[in-house]
């Protein structure tokens, strides 16, 4: 959900002035289009060009947007710290949604009017399914569909998007843990608007909403500027990696745009983390997301849960499995849940491709090594054994247990840069329609298509085994 959030170019226009130039997309040899793009980029490795095209319009604008939000979330506060605040629910309510919508009027000014409209029919919606059998699915279907056609039709619907899934979820969560004990509709509203978790999330259950309110965490100064720290140096990192030397190696290429995008995504989790811990939640960010755990992948099923583990949860718990519980088809259950997703993502292009890939993926890989790790007993399933493993006779310090994880870890680094990098600066070709559709393919036709290739290899050897 993080993905959708858009602070602008990281670098001026004149950096872009071949931007067509796509690794040989062009007609031209691949060096030749790998030696442009990169000589671009190489001009901000001068530290004052980096400093004036990237830090300081950077800092300019999502530092300052960074800076607005903190002290709206520091006003909600110190209101609902006020004995008369905190022990109405009417008041409580009241300040959820006023503040909440500020902090999305000072993101999205003139789009705000569609998130309003859309809370509004989603709590009508709500309200009129939850006593029939099937609400969750009714709700989850039209929750695809509006997405989906404001994908298609809205203009600059990329930037309030993740708006819209959040709401989404919040209500679908409601759906199941309480059924047809529904809170009141203006609980909902201060539920789905409350701004510690509307404009970037993570996804709280409605309990966790409740305790913040009426037990909320004590404010740790220290955490939050622990928070704020990471947030500015991620911030100053998505200036800094694309300018790093690539030796105009096509994998370095592909790693350095999944690496940019990546740092993108951890600046926008520490920024929610800021305002989900000012706001009265008090966890810890490992709780939310894992960013060594992406960057080391030891499993691709671990990446997914690693990216965004609130929202895993959610589609684990809400949509696997429930599905699961009334099916013996485990792979047509995820399957299931990465579409769920991409529909909450409006079933973007090129999100829906990258996760269908990883559903698929991620499959082969967890049943490629739960039967290796039955012949070769050694513990190297996609889920980590028990540090004390009484099943295999090579456990983790092993050098054969040790070899394949590795083996696996680097496999999986391809993957994410292979499937990352199309990510990277998306919005250049966002208006452009003859490049557009031309995008993912050109640049993982340039890479030779070669992650697949890797995956089918390791569903023959799975077939074989």
């Amino acid at each position: 959900m993080y993905d959708d959030y858009d602070g602008g170019d990281e670098y001026d226009d004149e950096y872009y002035d071949n931007k067509h130039i796509v690794w040989g997309g062009d007609g031209t040899s691949d060096t030749s289009a790998l030696a442009d793009e990169y000589e671009n980029f190489s001009e901000l490795a001068d530290p004052r060009l980096l400093y004036s095209n990237c830090l300081l319009p950077t800092f300019e604008t999502a530092g300052l947007q960074l800076a607005e939000t903190l002290a709206l979330c520091a006003v909600f506060k110190v209101v609902l710290s006020r004995p008369a605040i905190s022990s109405s629910v009417l008041y409580r309510n009241f300040v959820n949604v006023l503040i909440g919508l500020t902090v999305l009027y000072r993101y999205f000014a003139d789009l705000l009017v569609y998130i309003a409209v859309y809370s509004l029919c989603l709590l009508l919606l709500v309200t009129l399914v939850r006593r029939y059998r099937h609400a969750f699915v009714a709700v989850l279907a039209v929750s695809i569909a509006t997405i989906t056609s404001c994908e298609l039709f809205l203009p600059h619907f990329i930037l309030i998007r993740s708006v819209f899934m959040l709401m989404s979820i919040k209500m679908l969560s409601l759906l199941i843990d309480m059924k047809t004990n529904l809170p009141l509709s203006f609980d909902m509203l201060a539920y789905m608007f409350n701004p510690g978790t509307v404009l970037f999330g993570p996804f709280v259950s409605y309990k966790q909403f409740l305790d913040s309110m009426e037990k909320p965490a004590p404010l740790s100064i220290t955490r939050i500027g622990k928070y704020i720290g990471l947030t500015t140096a991620l911030l100053a990192a998505t200036c800094a990696v694309m300018p790093l030397p690539t030796g105009n190696l096509r994998l370095a290429f592909v790693y350095r745009d999944a690496l940019n995008f990546r740092v993108s995504h951890y600046f926008i989790s520490y920024m929610s983390l800021v305002t989900y811990s000012v706001c009265g939640y008090g966890a810890e960010d490992s709780v939310l997301f894992s960013p060594l755990d992406i960057e080391l992948p030891y499993s691709l099923k671990q990446v997914t849960y690693a990216w965004n583990r609130p929202l895993s949860t959610f589609l684990n718990r809400y949509i696997f499995k429930t599905h699961a519980a009334t099916s013996r088809n485990i792979f047509f259950s995820l399957f299931l849940t990465y579409v769920v997703s991409c529909g909450l993502h409006g079933f973007n292009l090129y999100i829906s491709q990258i996760l269908l890939s990883l559903a698929v993926y991620s499959y082969i890989e967890y049943a490629l090594r739960a039967k290796l790790a039955h012949c070769l007993d050694a513990c190297i399933r996609a889920v980590r054994c028990p540090s004390e493993c009484a099943e295999h006779a090579y456990t983790d310090c092993s050098a054969r247990t040790l070899l394949l994880n590795g083996v696996f870890l680097l496999c999986n680094v391809f993957h994410l840069a292979y499937l990352g990098c199309v990510l990277n600066n998306l919005d250049l070709y966002a208006d452009d329609p003859e490049y557009k559709l031309d995008w993912i393919p050109t640049r993982w036709s340039n890479m030779g298509y070669a992650s697949p290739y890797v995956v089918f290899v390791m569903y023959i050897v799975y077939i074989v085994l």
